[in-house]
């Protein structure tokens, strides 16, 4: 199994919004390409910036092959549509793992 792990660092002033939209759209748009099979989304409980807020969100996968496809086919428009929205309000790190049985 694959975990895609996005870290996002939002300006407070953007929370409000930035979570309908992940959590009516973008999330939403992301299950849907059929890459992944669940996802968990967190809030850190605390930030070391005041005037920041930092969510991840786990996306997992079966294995390499949906993660490729979903790198191939749908993440360029799917990031874009965040940027076009958001874009000077947050930044992102993201980071793939395989899961060690």
């Amino acid at each position: 199994m694959i975990t895609y792990s996005v870290f996002i660092y939002l300006k407070k002033v953007a929370e409000s919004d930035w979570l309908n939209f992940m959590k009516q759209k973008h999330i939403e748009e992301v299950m849907n390409t059929g890459c992944f099979i669940e996802y968990k989304f967190k809030k850190q409980i605390e930030s070391d910036n005041e005037d920041e807020v930092n969510f991840r969100i786990d996306y997992y996968l079966k294995n390499m092959d949906k993660m490729n496809e979903y790198i191939e086919i749908h993440s360029t428009a799917l990031k874009q549509d965040v940027l076009d929205r958001f874009g000077g309000y947050f930044r992102a790190e993201r980071r793939i793992y395989e899961h060690i049985e």
